[in-house]
C-alpha cells in the first residue's frame, strides 16, 4: 500500500483530471455497488485524517484512487451516474437553482439565476437541520449583513439575503474561479510571487473590511478565491459575534479553522481585532509557499495550544528559496503577540509592495571599466548595497557589454576611474551604444560613479562624471547622483569597512531602492535642468 507521502506526491504529479465527489456519497456508493469493502473505506478514511493533519486537504475518492481500491473509470462512471440522477433542489422565490456547486458544514452553495436581475448568482442555504439553532441562523444572516456593507473589488459581492418557507438563502456575486485550497492541492507549493500577490490582494480586502469595522475571523485558502482574470475574491465572510472556540467545538462547522487561528483566537479572547485576520492571512501565506501548515497536531486542541506556545518555523528553513524580506513578512505577521503585528492591513500593504516589485523590477546592470582594479571594487560594494535592498543585479565589465543588455535593464549605473579627464575607451563605447538606441534608453534609471586616483587631480572626475551625465540626460534617462562624496571622487577608498565603502553601498541602497519604489508605482520622478559646469547639487533628484 502507498504511504501517506507517496499518496501526496502521487496527487500532485497527475496530469489526469481526478473527479471530485462528496465524500459521504461517495462512500455509499461504492460500498453498494462493491467497489470496495468497508475495511478498505476506513482505512482510506484513517488516511484522510492524516493528511488533513499535516494540513492538505485531499477527497476520499483520490485516497481510494491512489491506494488502487476503485479506478478512475470506475470513478468516472459513479461521478456520470450520480449527476444523472434527478437531484431535487430547494425552491426559493425569485430564483432558478441550476446546480450544486459545493457543500460545507453550514449549508450548501448553489449556481442560480436571479429571476429579477436575470444574472448569475451562487445562492448560499443554510443547512437545514441548523435552521432552528439561533446562534448559526444569526450567523447566517450576520454574514449577509456584513457582505452588503462592503463594495470592494476583492470582496465577493452580496445581492440579497432572507428566508422563504423556512429556507433560509444569501444571494451573492457568482466566481467563476476555484479558491486557493484547490490550486494547492495540485501544486505542492505556490509560486512566491503568485503567493505574495494573493496575499496583498486579499489584504486590500481586510484594509477595506476594517474601515467598516469588520473582522472576518476565518482566512483560510479555501475562504480565497481567484477568478479567471486573477482577481481575489474573499468570501464566507463569518462575522458572527460568538466564541470561535465554540463554533469550533460543534459539530460539522468550519469557522475559525485551527491550522489558521490567532493565538487571541485560540484563546476565545473578545476583543478581536483586525490583527486577528492578519495573522491567519500570514499562516495562509505560510502553508502557500511551504506547502505545509505552520503547526500539525492529532486534535484541534494540539493545534490550538501550539499557535500559542510553540515557536514558528523559519520559512526558508523549510524551503530555501524564499527570501529573507518574504521570511521577515509571514513572521511579523504571524508574532504571537498582536502588538508585534502589523497594525493595520495598509501597514502590512505598505511592507508588501516593495518586495512584490523585486520579482517585477527589471535588473540593475552595473558597468565598469575592463582591467581596472579599483572600478572593481567599487562596483562590487554598489552592487552590495543594491542587493541587499533586494534589487536584482549584473556587474559587467564596459567591453563585454552588449545592446541586448542595455535596452532590457531596468537602471544602468557606469563607473569609470579619474586618471584622465577623458572615460576610458570601453566606457565611451558604452555611452555610444547607448545613443544609437536613444528610443530604449527614455525613462530607464541611470546612476554613475567615477573612482578617485590619488595620483591625479579631482577635476578628472568632474570631468568623466560631466561627460557620463550629459548623456544620460540627452537620452531623456533618469539620473540619480551628485557632484559631491564618492560621486565626484573627493575620496578615496582605503578601507573596504570604513565610511567611504559605506558611501559606495549607499548608492547602490539608493538605486536599488529607487527602482523598487518605481516599479510598485509608489515613487514619483521631479526633474531639473542640466546645469552648465560641475555643481555640488543634484542633477535629477527623485
Amino acid at each position: 500500500m502507498p504511504t501517506n507521502e507517496e499518496i501526496s506526491s502521487s496527487l500532485k504529479k497527475t496530469n489526469e483530471t481526478i473527479p471530485i465527489l462528496d465524500d459521504a456519497l461517495l462512500e455509499k456508493n461504492v460500498l453498494v455497488r462493491g467497489y470496495a469493502a468497508q475495511q478498505d473505506i476506513d482505512e482510506a478514511l484513517i488516511v484522510q485524517e492524516k493528511l488533513r493533519a499535516e494540513g492538505q486537504e485531499v477527497s476520499l475518492g483520490e485516497i481510494l484512487l491512489q491506494r488502487k481500491v476503485i479506478t478512475i473509470t470506475q470513478l468516472k462512471r459513479l461521478r456520470t451516474d450520480l449527476e444523472g440522477e434527478q437531484e431535487v433542489f430547494p425552491e426559493i422565490k425569485g430564483y432558478e437553482i441550476v446546480k450544486k456547486i459545493r457543500k460545507g458544514g453550514m449549508g450548501t452553495v448553489y449556481k442560480s439565476r436571479q429571476v429579477s436581475m436575470d444574472r448569475i448568482v451562487a445562492l448560499k442555504i443554510l443547512a437545514s437541520e441548523l435552521t432552528d439553532d439561533e446562534t448559526y441562523v444569526k450567523r447566517f444572516l450576520a454574514e449577509a449583513k456584513a457582505v452588503g456593507k462592503l463594495n470592494h473589488e476583492n470582496i465577493v459581492a452580496g445581492y440579497d439575503a432572507g428566508s422563504w418557507n423556512g429556507i433560509y438563502f444569501f444571494a451573492m456575486e457568482y466566481i467563476n474561479g476555484e479558491t486557493i485550497l484547490e490550486i494547492m492541492r495540485r501544486e505542492k507549493y505556490l509560486a512566491v510571487p503568485f503567493a505574495l500577490n494573493v496575499t496583498y490582494q486579499t489584504a486590500k480586502a481586510l484594509e477595506h473590511a476594517a474601515k467598516h469595522k469588520i473582522i472576518h475571523r476565518d482566512i483560510k485558502p479555501g475562504n480565497i478565491m481567484i477568478n479567471h482574470h486573477g482577481v481575489i475574491k474573499l468570501c464566507d465572510l463569518g462575522f458572527a459575534k460568538v466564541s470561535n472556540i465554540d463554533l469550533l467545538t460543534k459539530k460539522g462547522t468550519t469557522l475559525g479553522t485551527p491550522y489558521y487561528m490567532s493565538p487571541e483566537q485560540c484563546r476565545g479572547l473578545a476583543d478581536i481585532d483586525t490583527r486577528s485576520d492578519i495573522y491567519s492571512l500570514g499562516a495562509t501565506l505560510y502553508h502557500m509557499v511551504i506547502g505545509k501548515v505552520p503547526f500539525t497536531g492529532k486534535t484541534a486542541s494540539e493545534i490550538l495550544r501550539k499557535h500559542l506556545i510553540e515557536q514558528l518555523v523559519i520559512p526558508q528553513e523549510r524551503r530555501a528559496v524564499i527570501g529573507e524580506y518574504t521570511c521577515h513578512i509571514i513572521e511579523k505577521m504571524m508574532a504571537k503577540e498582536k502588538e508585534q503585528r502589523y497594525e493595520t492591513p495598509t501597514d502590512l500593504l505598505n511592507e508588501l509592495e516593495p518586495v512584490m516589485a523585486r520579482f517585477q523590477a527589471p535588473k540593475i546592470l552595473m558597468i565598469h571599466p575592463a582591467h581596472n582594479p579599483i572600478a572593481n571594487d567599487l562596483a562590487l560594494l554598489i552592487s552590495t548595497g543594491a542587493y541587499e535592498q533586494g534589487a536584482r543585479i549584473e556587474i559587467i565589465s564596459g567591453e563585454d557589454v552588449k545592446a541586448e543588455q542595455l535596452k532590457e535593464a531596468g537602471a544602468i549605473i557606469i563607473g569609470s576611474v579619474g586618471s584622465t579627464p577623458n572615460l576610458p575607451i570601453d566606457i565611451q563605447g558604452v555611452l555610444d551604444i547607448m545613443c544609437r538606441f536613444s528610443e530604449d534608453m527614455k525613462e530607464k534609471l541611470g546612476a554613475a560613479f567615477v573612482a578617485r586616483d590619488p595620483s591625479y587631480p579631482a577635476r578628472n572626475c568632474y570631468s568623466q562624471l560631466q561627460a557620463i551625465f550629459e548623456t544620460m540626460i540627452n537620452l531623456n534617462m533618469v539620473v540619480q547622483g551628485s557632484f559631491t562624496g564618492v560621486l565626484g571622487g573627493q575620496e578615496a577608498l582605503d578601507d573596504p569597512e570604513g565610511p567611504s565603502a559605506e558611501k559606495c553601498k549607499n548608492i547602490g541602497r539608493q538605486i536599488s531602492s529607487m527602482i523598487l519604489l518605481l516599479t510598485a508605482g509608489k515613487q514619483v520622478l521631479k526633474r531639473v535642468a542640466l546645469p552648465q559646469e560641475a555643481s555640488p547639487l543634484p542633477l535629477v533628484t527623485l
